[in-house]
């Protein structure tokens, strides 16, 4: 699941697909995402909140400004056993795995 804060009203929204949220969460300093800014999802602040932030579930807040994945490529977080951190993976095609963007530049290469 995906969700992303509106920047004017501050409630979650679902974001559809991961292609989406990773496209939102790289422009989202420069560009930040709000309710009203894709009419055809027919979101507005006046709605009630997709989901509400509780502990009901574990969160995982990813910062803004990550750039997307290289093609082909899939960034991954995997929250450790203790439930302490989020270690972040990039899943290569041949089905390695990279721990950083500078992992992921070598291996492709």
């Amino acid at each position: 699941m995906y969700v992303v804060m509106c920047y004017r009203c501050r409630k979650w929204r679902e974001i559809p697909t991961k292609q989406e949220f990773e496209a939102i969460r790289e422009r989202g300093e420069e560009d930040p995402w709000f309710c009203g800014r894709d009419p055809g999802a027919g979101r507005s602040c006046e709605q009630p909140e997709d989901i509400p932030y509780d502990s009901s579930r574990i969160w995982a807040k990813d910062r803004l400004g990550i750039p997307r994945p290289p093609p082909e490529t899939e960034r991954v977080l995997i929250m450790r056993g203790d439930l302490s951190k989020m270690d972040t993976y990039y899943l290569m095609p041949n089905g390695k795995r990279a721990r950083s963007v500078a992992d992921v530049e070598r291996l492709l290469v």
